[in-house]
C-alpha cells in the first residue's frame, strides 16, 4: 500500500510494499478494498444472468449466450475489449446452463460420466462461467466435479474448429464426444483443444464434458472450483494469428515512438501457405496513423508449422500521445493475414506507448518521479465467486483510482481480461503474478509448471499498458539456495522467451534479516516486500 526506500547490501532500491489487514491466509477480502461490499446483496438476483453473460472480454466476435437481458449485457460487455479478433473467426458461445455433479468418490471415470451416451437428467443445473462453491450444499466441497453440456455443430465447418476455455479451476480434463482431449492444470488462464476431427457432421449432436479438481487450495484466495469463465467453440481460418506482441518505446531525444509487433502465424491447412501480412496502427476514433512493414513481402509456412514475423514503423515527434496515469492514450494495432486461397484472418490489440523505470528509489512513468500508492484486491465475490461481473470490477477499480491509487501488485494470480482491459483505459498500473505461493511451493527446476503459467499469462496479456511487471511468485523460501535459483531462472526465462519490455520481481516476506547474498530480491528490478502491520 505504499512506497519508500529500503536499503539491501548497502544498495538504495524503490521497494513496492503490500498491506493485508487480514492476514495472507485469510480467504476474506483486505480491509480497503472490499469486493463484497453491501450493495450486492442487490445483486442476487442477477447472479445467474450475471455468471452466464459474462464472456472473459477476451474476443469482441464472442457470443453472449442466449441471455436477453440487455442491462446484464451492459454490465459484463466492455465498450471495446482490448483483443479483438474481427475477420477469419466463427464463435459460438457454450455459457449457460450445464449438467452438474460431485465426485467426492472419484468414481466418475469408472461409472461412464464422460461418455457420450451417459444419462445425465438426474444431474443439477448449474451456470458456466461461475463456481460450484456458489451452490448451498458444495459451499465448502474441495474435489472433483463434472460438468455436461450438448451442443449442435454450426452448418458450415470451413476451418479448424476449437473448444476454448477462459479457465477452469484447477486441474481439468476434458472429452468431446466420448473422446478424451486432454487436461490443464492452472485456474486462471486459457487453454484450447482441436476438435475439428471430433465434431459430429453439421447439424449434428455433440456432449463435451469436463472434469475440474479444486483440491488445490494454498494462499489467499478461495478454492473456487468450476468452469469460472466462458467456454466457446471458435471455428478459425486454417491459417490464423495466434497472436502479437506489441512493443512501444519512445526516444525522449528524437522525440519519435518506434514501435514493433511480432505476429505469431499458424497453419493448420494439408499444404505449404505462402501467407502475405500487413498491419497498421490505429489511433482511439479508429483513425489510421501508420502502416506497419514487414521484412518480407510474403512467408512461406509449411502444413502445420508456425512462425514469428515482425513487424514496424516509427511514429514522428508530435503524431503520438503517451500512456500515463492521468492521460492513459490508447492505440490500436491491427493486423491481417491472408493466405493462398485469399482467406483473410484480422486480430487487433490495444496498446499504450509509456516508459517505466526505476532508478535507485525512485519510480518513473515517462522520465517522471511518481509517488506510489495501491491497494490489493481479492477476485472474489460473495454472489459471483470469482466470475466476477464487469461492472464490480470497474466499480472497485474506479474506487481505487478515486482514492488515489495509481500502481499496485494486485493479486496473486492472472487477472480477467476485463480488469485488465479497464486498468488500460482508467491509468493504473499493474504488477502481474503467477500463483506460486508459500514456503512450500514446489520449486524443484523439475517442477515446469511455473513456466506453463508465465507462458499463458504473458502471452494472453502482454500487450496491456497497464501492466509494468510480472512476478514469479510470492513469500517463497527465498532465503535458501532452491528459492535464489527459483527465482534466478524463471526471471531470466521471461526475458530470454517472453518478454525483456518490462520489469521483473517477486514478493517477498523473508527480507527481514536477509542480505544481498542471501535474498533472491537481488536478481529483481525492483524490491517487492509484503508487510503485516508490525510483521515484516
Amino acid at each position: 500500500m505504499v512506497s519508500g526506500k529500503w536499503q539491501i547490501g548497502g544498495t538504495a532500491a524503490a521497494m513496492l510494499t503490500c498491506c493485508w489487514p487480514t492476514g495472507c491466509g485469510s480467504s476474506s477480502q483486505p480491509a480497503a478494498i472490499s469486493t463484497a461490499s453491501g450493495d450486492a446483496a442487490d445483486d442476487l438476483s442477477q447472479r445467474d444472468d450475471a455468471a452466464a453473460v459474462s464472456d472473459g472480454g477476451a474476443n469482441a466476435d464472442a457470443s453472449t449466450g442466449d441471455i436477453d437481458s440487455g442491462l446484464a449485457e451492459l454490465m459484463h460487455t466492455p465498450a471495446v475489449p482490448g483483443h479483438v479478433v474481427s475477420s477469419g473467426r466463427h464463435s459460438m458461445s457454450l455459457d449457460g446452463r450445464w449438467r452438474f455433479l460431485g465426485d467426492p468418490d472419484n468414481r466418475g471415470e469408472a461409472s461412464g460420466y464422460a461418455d457420450l451416451a451417459f444419462d445425465d437428467a438426474a444431474w443439477r443445473s448449474i451456470v458456466v462461467p461461475g463456481s460450484w462453491n456458489l451452490l448451498d450444499e458444495f459451499a465448502e466441497y474441495e474435489g472433483k466435479g463434472w460438468y455436461r453440456q450438448a451442443f449442435d455443430t454450426p452448418a458450415q465447418v470451413n476451418g479448424i474448429a476449437r473448444l476454448h476455455f477462459e479457465a477452469a479451476y484447477y486441474d481439468a480434463r476434458v472429452w468431446l464426444n466420448g473422446q478424451l482431449l486432454g487436461g490443464h492444470t492452472g485456474g486462471y488462464t486459457p487453454f484450447e483443444f482441436d476438435v475439428t476431427a471430433k465434431l459430429a457432421p453439421p447439424g449434428g449432436h455433440n456432449v463435451v464434458v469436463v472434469s475440474a479438481d479444486n483440491s488445490y487450495n494454498v494462499g489467499a484466495w478461495y478454492f473456487w472450483g468450476g468452469l469460472s469463465r466462458s467456454v466457446r467453440l471458435e471455428i478459425d481460418n486454417p491459417v490464423r494469428i495466434e497472436r502479437q506482441k506489441v512493443v512501444a518505446r519512445p526516444d525522449w531525444v528524437a522525440g519519435t515512438a518506434a514501435i514493433s509487433t511480432v505476429v505469431t502465424i499458424s497453419n493448420g491447412s494439408s499444404k505449404v501457405q505462402t501467407v502475405k501480412l500487413t498491419g497498421t496502427l490505429e489511433d482511439g476514433d479508429g483513425k489510421t496513423i501508420a502502416t506497419l512493414a514487414a521484412g518480407a513481402a510474403a512467408t512461406a509456412l509449411a502444413a502445420g508449422a508456425t512462425a514469428d514475423v515482425l513487424l514496424s514503423a516509427t511514429l514522428d515527434r508530435g503524431a503520438y500521445e503517451l500512456w500515463h496515469i492521468d492521460h492513459p492514450t490508447l492505440y490500436r494495432s491491427r493486423v491481417r493475414v491472408i493466405d493462398d486461397g485469399a482467406n483473410a484472418y484480422e486480430m487487433s490489440d490495444a496498446f499504450g506507448i509509456r516508459k517505466i523505470e526505476v532508478k535507485g528509489a525512485q519510480f518513473l512513468v515517462n522520465g517522471e518521479p511518481v509517488r506510489l500508492v495501491g491497494y490489493n484486491r481479492v477476485p472474489d465475490d460473495r454472489v459471483s465467486a470469482n466470475s466476477e461481473p464487469t461492472f464490480l470490477v470497474r466499480r472497485d477499480l474506479d474506487r481505487m483510482k478515486a482514492a488515489g491509487a495509481n500502481v499496485m501488485r494486485i493479486f496473486h494470480t492472472p487477472q480477467a481480461p476485463e480488469l485488465l482491459d479497464y486498468a488500460d483505459r482508467i491509468g493504473l498500473l499493474l504488477t502481474c503474478e503467477v500463483p506460486v505461493w508459500g514456503s512450500g511451493a514446489n520449486l524443484s527446476p523439475g517442477n515446469l509448471q511455473p513456466e506453463h503459467e508465465l507462458d499463458e499469462m504473458v502471452h494472453r496479456d502482454v500487450n496491456h499498458p497497464s501492466i509494468f511487471a510480472w512476478s514469479v511468485a510470492n513469500e517463497i523460501a527465498s532465503t535458501t539456495q532452491l528459492g535464489r535459483d527459483f527465482v534466478k531462472s524463471h526471471i531470466e526465462y521471461v526475458r530470454a522467451q517472453l518478454d525483456d519490455s518490462r520489469l521483473m520481481t517477486f514478493a517477498s516476506n523473508q527480507y527481514g534479516g536477509a542480505t544481498a547474498a542471501t535474498e533472491a530480491l537481488q536478481y529483481t528490478d525492483f524490491i517487492g516486500g509484503n508487510s503485516y502491520g508490525s510483521f515484516a
